[in-house]
């Protein structure tokens, strides 16, 4: 089950449950602090591919990144394939385009 959010910064979330995360973030906002945020007015960015695929269907737009920008290799324990980033996302990939998007 998804951990409940209290809180509009989220660190550590498990890969592939990110959609939760957000999911409960909205649910905080608009029950705790009364603004509603819709949706469809809702982005995610992220560089792995599947943090992205499991937004479909939840009526939130997200956006794999990172696809051909990379800063340094990261060699960190529990990295997996899919991975592209190093956090090196450009500024250009994070966009208003609406629906969910991999490279």
């Amino acid at each position: 089950s998804a951990t409940e959010i209290k809180t509009s910064l989220v660190v550590q979330a498990c890969d592939g449950h990110k959609q939760d995360s957000v999911i409960s973030m909205l649910n905080w906002w608009k029950t705790v602090q009364k603004i509603d945020i819709a949706r469809e007015d809702t982005y995610f960015f992220d560089d792995i591919a599947t943090n992205v695929q499991p937004f479909d269907g939840t009526g939130i737009n997200a956006r794999q990144i990172s696809c051909t920008s990379r800063g340094p290799k990261e060699n960190l324990a529990g990295s997996f394939d899919g991975k592209i980033g190093g956090c090196g996302g450009a500024a250009s990939e994070v966009t208003a385009e609406k629906g969910v998007e991999v490279c």
